[in-house]
Order: structure tokens, then C-alpha cells, then sequence
């Protein structure tokens, strides 16, 4: 999982290392009643911030390098492996999409000082550059098909910044909201919603409606002047939606922050939050039984696990999720089928050197 900054003055969200302690006090979840085990052997040097699956022997994971260099990783029959990119370039990859084995997208900012825009796109021999031309970042895209795509992010003016494909190229969408833009899930070609952070640390939605991008509002009762951030977006079928994130004080995570939106205004949902604050980085509704979120929880310069969340019937429920060594958290998660999902992240952190993390749902339990 690689950092992403917020590009408000002074407020900053890293989901590699978790701030100072919330001023909020978050909700106990009592202990998993299930067992985890090991997680998936497979690890390299680097983080992990973005997944997709076409089947389940089509799995893509992205992030970077230690050395700050774009990281794509495939598993195919059965293993995981390194995937090298044509030209490689300074950067970092944040999201990934993909909709055949010949089709996939992934992208992220090249770039550090002038940091631009980055787009690399598979054809299923390799990975080669797109589209740097946007001042700014992206961190997250979702693609329909080969024809219809979006990528969204910020400007380095901290303004929204949404790309869209129409099969030929990149284009940029004319947004004018202030603010960060962290995912993206689309349903149809006239139904995509994109989250973030937006003036005033409000969680800030955005809708697609196959004309234009509008801003829907999100009123969080009873949680004051307290940042509401949103870092993943899920979209399920029969028109529902869900949002993930955490709400803080801006001097660290605080409670897990979940939405849902059906036919009616965002809401939000009760969700476990364990003690020392709650992260939610993504969500994935592939179904109703395969509607899962994950994240990390901690605080400060302590340790920091993984967190696993599955939606039951009784509401979200905290699952067992194995959490290596001192320091491991996830960033992504992917459902192929209701007993095939796979989360990604990083582990043991030291001095800006982490090693990628991948976990599995068999269906009984992560490993």
C-alpha cells in the first residue's frame, strides 16, 4: 500500500503509517471467532495499493517498488509473478481495472517534484505508458470495456482531476470541485460514482450520469467538525452502493466510516472499529455474498494489523485476517466469486522499505 497524501495544508492521510491517536474513541469489536492462517507465501520488496480480476486465473495487483518504481504483479495458473513494464519510470501505481486478459489499465503519478498523471495500459503481451500529460495524480480507474473507462484523482492545484476513455484516447472531463478524488466504481455507461475528500474535510461523492460528473452530497449525523474521509467505493447490484473510510480529527484515524446509498440519500452503516482506530482503504460488491472491506487499525508509532470486514446479514462482522510481523496492513480488495477474494497491502515497514502483502478467502478463511 503506497501513500497517499491529501493535498489540504496541513491535513494528511497516510495509509502507510497511521497518525497520532483519534480524539474519538472507537468501537470495540469483539474477538474474531474464527481461526486465520498464514497468509499467501508470496512477497516482494514494495507495497501494494490496487487489485482487479477478470477469472480467477486473472488476477492483477499493482503498487511500487522501494526504489519508487511502478509495481505489477499477475497471477495466472495458479502463482503469482513480477510483470515488468516497458520504459519503466519513476512513479507509483495506485489502482488497476481490467475487463479481459488482453485489456487492463492501471495508474498512478509519475514523478515527484512536477508529478504527473500516469496510464499504463496491458494488451496481454505487456505494460506500456499512455498517458502522462495531466499535471497531478490518479488513484484509482474503472473500466466497463475496452471502449469506456475513468480515471480520477487530483490537480496539483488540489482540484478534482477525472480522465475518461473512449477507446481511442484519454480525455480530460471538465470538474471544477476542489478536492481529492481516491476511487472509482462504475455500473453502465450513465452510472459511475467516484469518492474522495472535498472542501471543508467533508467526504465528497460524485456522480456520473452518462453526461456530466455531479456532486451528490453526504450528511454524516452526529460526528461534528470531525474529517470525513472516503477511500473506496463499491457499486452492487439493484443500484446500491457503498463507500468506505474513517472519520478523524485530522491528527489520526479515528472510527471505520462505511455509507450506503440504494434508492435513497447516503446513509451511514454501523461497522466494527477496533481499538486504536479504523482505516478503511477499499470495498468490493460483487454480490451480496461477496461484499467485503478491508483496512488497518492502530494509532500513532504503534503497531499497526489488518483489518478484514465481510457484509452478513446481521450487518458488517470483523473477520480473522492473518497480520504478519509488527506492522501489516491492506489496501485492496477483489471478489472473483463469493469463495475467491484476494486483498493486498504491505508488511513490515521499516525506513520506507516494506515488502507486498497478498491474503486469500477460500471461502472458510483468509491466508
Amino acid at each position: 500500500m503506497q501513500q497517499r497524501t491529501l493535498v489540504f495544508g496541513i491535513v494528511a492521510v497516510a495509509t502507510t503509517g497511521l497518525l497520532a491517536p483519534p480524539s474519538v474513541a472507537a468501537t470495540h469489536a469483539g474477538a474474531p471467532t474464527a481461526t486465520a492462517s498464514a497468509p499467501t507465501s508470496f512477497t516482494t520488496p514494495g507495497q501494494l495499493s490496487g487489485l482487479t480480476a477478470t477469472s480467477r486465473h486473472d488476477v492483477w495487483a499493482v503498487g511500487s517498488t522501494n526504489d519508487s518504481r511502478p509495481l505489477v504483479l499477475h497471477r495466472g495458473l495458479g502463482a503469482w509473478s513480477t510483470v515488468p513494464v516497458t520504459d519503466p519510470v519513476t512513479g507509483s501505481l495506485d489502482g488497476v481495472a481490467a475487463t479481459s486478459a488482453t485489456n487492463a489499465w492501471a495508474v498512478g503519478t509519475s514523478g515527484s517534484l512536477d508529478p504527473t498523471a500516469l496510464v499504463l495500459h496491458w494488451d496481454g503481451l505487456s505494460w506500456t505508458p499512455q498517458f502522462d500529460a495531466a499535471r497531478g495524480s490518479l488513484a484509482a480507474i474503472a473500466a466497463l470495456n475496452s471502449q469506456m473507462a475513468w480515471a480520477v484523482g487530483s490537480t496539483t492545484r488540489g482540484r478534482d482531476l477525472i480522465l475518461q476513455w473512449d477507446g481511442t484516447t484519454w480525455q480530460r472531463l471538465p470538474v471544477r470541485f476542489r478536492g481529492q478524488l481516491l476511487a472509482v466504481a462504475a455500473r453502465s455507461a450513465h452510472d459511475a460514482w467516484a469518492v474522495g475528500i472535498g472542501r471543508g474535510l467533508r467526504a465528497q461523492t460524485l456522480h456520473w450520469n452518462g453526461h456530466s460528473w455531479r456532486r451528490v452530497a453526504v450528511r454524516v449525523p452526529g460526528t461534528g467538525g470531525l474529517q470525513k474521509l472516503l477511500l473506496g467505493v463499491a457499486v452492487a447490484p439493484h443500484h446500491h452502493v457503498w463507500a468506505v473510510g474513517d472519520l478523524s480529527c485530522g491528527c489520526g484515524p479515528g472510527p471505520s466510516l462505511v455509507l450506503h446509498r440504494g434508492r435513497a440519500p447516503w446513509r451511514r452503516v454501523r461497522s466494527p472499529s477496533p481499538n486504536g482506530g479504523t482505516l478503511l482503504t477499499d470495498v468490493t460488491a460483487e454480490t451480496r455474498k461477496a461484499t467485503w472491506s478491508v483496512g488497518t487499525s492502530g494509532s500513532g508509532d504503534g503497531p499497526r494489523h489488518t483489518v478484514i470486514l465481510k457484509r452478513t446479514r446481521h450487518g458488517w462482522k470483523r473477520m480473522p485476517a492473518p497480520s504478519p510481523g509488527a506492522s501489516s496492513s491492506l489496501a485492496a480488495v477483489v471478489a472473483v466469486s463469493p469463495r475467491n477474494v484476494w486483498a493486498a497491502g504491505e508488511v513490515g515497514c521499516r525506513a520506507n522499505h516494506c515488502h507486498t502483502l497478498i491474503e486469500h478467502w477460500n471461502g472458510r478463511r483468509w491466508r
